[in-house]
């Protein structure tokens, strides 16, 4: 089942510009697909080595992952879609229109972080009701070609801020993560605050470094 349809907002497909990247090789976002199930598997599952720090550094995304997983993972987009008739979910894509990445818009108003902890904090929290984070993730075989950052980018610059008419985005990562840190850096994000045990995964507090973009128009 396809979501190309002009009753969902936002559902794609957009094209990321990238300027380092073989100008035959091109990438974007649309919906997620029925079919896209085996290769969100394969990127997530445990037979994949290379998904290990995917898990490590996300902090919903089940471990192990099975395809069941991955099954419910599509039939809740789907439903999000067809209820909303919005998209805030959308595979990252490369020329062969295969799902090689996931990146999404998640409300803050449902997430149980821990904002008063760490001081001092800035004046934007906690985030006003109606605030969106920010999350995302791509195969191992398609990283340091900006297309994450792109992504992030795009999303909030056309779809977040343009589109929806947010106010701003929250970026939360863990302690440590520096590569996403650099992702959202690029895509225009500023360091905001850091929250002692802000989340728990695993059972374990987390530390939590939030980043957050705004509409410079």
């Amino acid at each position: 089942m396809t979501f190309f349809s002009s009753s969902i907002k936002f559902a794609g497909p957009f094209d990321l510009p990238l300027s380092n990247v073989d100008p035959n090789n091109r990438f974007h976002l649309s919906s997620i697909e029925q079919g896209d199930i085996p290769r969100i598997y394969s990127i997530l599952g445990p037979e994949n080595p290379l998904s290990t720090d995917i898990h490590e550094w996300t902090r919903s995304i089940p471990n192990p992952y099975t395809i069941s997983d991955a099954e419910f993972f599509v039939s809740k987009c789907h439903l999000s879609y067809s209820k909303n008739l919005t998209c805030t979910t959308w595979a990252i894509r490369n020329t062969r229109k295969e799902f090689i990445g996931c990146i999404g818009l998640n409300s803050l108003d449902e997430e149980p972080y821990n904002y008063t902890t760490n001081g001092p904090l800035e004046s934007g929290f906690p985030p006003k009701k109606n605030s969106y984070e920010i999350g995302y993730y791509i195969s191992h075989f398609y990283r340091n070609l900006g297309i994450s950052s792109s992504a992030v980018k795009l999303v909030c610059e056309e779809i977040a801020f343009k589109g929806m008419g947010l106010h701003e985005v929250y970026g939360f990562i863990f302690t440590g993560n520096d590569k996403s840190a650099r992702v959202l850096v690029k895509a225009g994000f500023k360091l905001e605050a850091t929250f002692k045990d802000g989340v728990e995964k695993n059972g374990e507090k987390k530390d939590l470094v939030c980043y957050v973009n705004r509409p410079n128009f």
